[in-house]
């Protein structure tokens, strides 16, 4: 198992038991009490974790940290980036969320000139900030913690007053019914961005599909195109030709 992916399972264990013990997390993962202990310290700096009379616990309300969710699926999101890249075309203007898939088209999206792009990522808008051909728009509202995300209503607030013509997002997850978010004020700004542009674009690798979240923030038939890793099965394909839902892999 690779580090950030051992990292994020701790988190997820720590996050159903509420309070648990470094052994226990050692049993429950199959993993040297050493090498956990290691990844609580990491984990601790990042202010992901409380460590309390031998127990650990989690942060209230935190998502996962940017640098772990970055490494994670890393290959797939620059397998989905360089097929989303096929949709973006000069003089556009682009809505992107602060998710770690949307930020691996960064790269691509400097190859193209003329552009104006609204992203409420900062990692997003620093990694734009060297072509100087495209104009990049951040809002204002309150910096998430750990997550470089800014958030809250005046945030969603300022997206509603563009008009996009494409919206690049990921999601927590997704299955039959619709595309979740765990944290509600992302899955409200992905929702404002979506009916602010033209053109609905996902992106997310296939880990995520058929899982449930907390906030259901859009539907398949308020999405134009799903860009995925590999191709799904039947079912799925099938729910999205119903809804006029495209899909690229």
């Amino acid at each position: 198992m690779l580090e950030n992916e051992r990292q994020e399972e701790i988190l997820a264990v720590i996050k159903q038991k509420k309070y648990i013990k470094p052994k226990e997390l050692s049993e429950a993962l199959f993993v040297s009490l050493s090498t956990i202990r290691r990844d609580l310290i990491h984990l601790e700096k990042l202010g992901l974790i409380h460590k309390h009379h031998g127990q650990v616990s989690l942060f209230e309300n935190n998502e996962a940290a940017h640098e772990l969710r970055e490494k994670n699926h890393n290959q797939e999101k620059n397998y989905i980036a360089k097929i989303a890249s096929n949709y973006l075309e000069n003089g556009k203007t682009l809505f992107l969320d602060s998710s770690t898939t949307t930020n691996a088209l960064c790269p691509y999206i400097n190859e193209f000139s003329n552009l104006t792009i609204i992203t409420n990522s900062l990692k997003n808008a620093l990694d734009l900030s060297s072509n100087t051909a495209n104009r990049v728009i951040v809002p204002g509202g309150t910096l998430k913690p750990f997550s470089v995300s800014l958030l809250g209503e005046k945030t969603s607030s300022f997206i509603q007053e563009f008009n996009a013509d494409l919206a690049f997002f990921s999601c927590k997850s997704f299955d039959l019914s619709g595309v979740y978010e765990e944290d509600f004020q992302q899955g409200y700004l992905k929702n404002n961005m979506i009916a602010h542009a033209k053109t609905a674009i996902l992106l997310s690798d296939m880990s995520k599909l058929y899982k449930k979240n907390f906030f259901t923030f859009s539907t398949y038939a308020a999405i134009d195109t799903i860009v995925l890793d590999q191709k799904p099965d039947n079912k799925f394909i099938e729910m999205c030709s119903s809804n006029e839902c495209e899909l690229a892999w």
